[in-house]
């Protein structure tokens, strides 16, 4: 999916991870890896993440969900906490990637923010 932000270049995109993230898993902590839908057990819905995202999407951000466990996955978090029509991309997480500057993601000229709410 290509997005041509034209003259909106300057709106802020929002990456979300699912696992431990947007989603808490019985027995699971902020940062969980758990990709695999255990059966019998259904995760928690993030709340304060879910606030986030929407509260983000109406200042006009671009709301990606990604995740290790791939598109599908991402679909189906967004479908399970009710905000499938506020996400505009879904995203495997990358395993590498290439860029003339490595130290991007971790710049001041972005923020992230934990799963409860409070930024880093």
């Amino acid at each position: 999916m290509l997005i041509d932000y034209g003259k909106k270049a300057n709106r802020n995109i929002v990456y979300c991870d699912i696992d431990g993230t947007l989603i808490m898993w019985p027995g699971g902590k902020a940062g969980s890896t758990r990709i695999a839908k255990p059966r019998g057990l259904s995760p928690d819905i993030n709340t304060v993440v879910v606030d986030l995202l929407k509260s983000e999407k109406q200042k006009g951000s671009t709301i990606v969900l990604w995740s290790i466990g791939g598109t599908a996955h991402c679909k189906w978090a967004a479908e399970f906490c009710g905000i499938k029509d506020i996400v505009d991309i879904y995203l495997r997480k990358p395993n590498i990637f290439i860029d003339d500057n490595h130290k991007w993601f971790v710049s001041k000229k972005r923020t992230h923010i934990n799963p409860d709410g409070t930024i880093n």
